[in-house]
């Protein structure tokens, strides 16, 4: 799977969820909830 390069000021999880035909947020969810660690955009833990 190949997703399209990111434009200015769009986060990966919002091109995901494009790909997939979902909210960004539904992405975060299903990820956080199969325990699956994320960092923002400074390296912090989320």
């Amino acid at each position: 799977m190949k997703l399209k390069s990111s434009t200015a000021g769009d986060s990966s999880l919002a091109r995901i969820g494009r790909h997939f035909g979902v909210d960004h947020g539904t992405v975060w969810h299903q990820l956080k909830k199969r325990g699956i660690g994320m960092r923002d955009t400074h390296g912090r833990e989320t």
